[in-house]
């Protein structure tokens, strides 16, 4: 699920559904990862951001729960 940032050109990535095992389990209501880390798209750019650093590593699948991010549905 990718939600919009007020006033931004940036969407986030909430996980509906969390790695277990090799299962993906459905979660309740969509979170973002946390402990300093977001996972973001910006224009067409999917990206890992981590705060403590300020660096933005390029992905294409959430690292969380596996999603292809760039086939997500846009808000």
């Amino acid at each position: 699920m990718l939600k919009e940032i007020p006033g931004c050109e940036t969407v986030q990535h909430l996980c509906e559904r969390r790695k277990v095992g090799c299962e993906l389990v459905k979660l309740e209501k969509p979170h973002s990862p946390g402990n300093g880390v977001g996972v973001f798209m910006h224009d067409i750019h999917p990206y890992l951001f981590i705060e403590s650093t300020k660096q933005m590593i390029p992905i294409t699948y959430c690292p969380y729960c596996g999603i292809d991010i760039d086939k997500e549905e846009r808000p």
